[in-house]
């Protein structure tokens, strides 16, 4: 099994930043459901980035899964949001938020990486999804 320090990628993602999409949503969680209250704030269960490329944006999350077709009109952006308690977290997605190709675009970066630092490591699933990734970012 590979390991993170043998990746090789130069492929760039750009880190979504989704603190203002996901405030919107917590909002509307509150002002539609009366026992909101019990939730302390929502959350995507992995950190999310986009990939341009010239066949379009492709999202991945950071354990490296993700569609394999780009952001259209028809395949958008579904990413399910879970609750967060004081001390604890839902199972289950509270939402799902749903982002057009051009609302993904206009989201802010948070940070810019490298392929191989993005996509966690943990076991060989992980490490498929980097080669899976890299190879077909590499050729589109």
């Amino acid at each position: 099994m590979r390991n993170k320090k043998n990746r090789k990628s130069d492929i760039t993602v750009n880190v979504l930043d989704l603190e203002q999409v996901l405030e919107e949503a917590y909002k509307k969680i509150k002002e539609e459901d009366p026992d909101a209250w019990k939730i302390a704030g929502i959350r995507p269960l992995t950190k999310l980035a986009s990939i341009e490329t010239d066949e379009g944006i492709f999202i991945i999350d950071s354990e490296g899964v993700g569609d394999g077709e780009p952001l259209s009109e028809e395949n958008k952006l579904e990413i399910p949001v879970y609750p967060e308690y004081e001390d604890s977290f839902g199972i289950f997605p509270i939402v799902i938020i749903s982002l057009t190709q051009e609302e993904v675009h206009n989201l802010p970066i948070k940070e810019t990486l490298n392929l191989k630092d993005f996509i966690r490591s943990f076991g060989s699933r992980l490490e498929q999804n980097f080669e899976l990734w890299n190879q077909k970012l590499s050729c589109a």
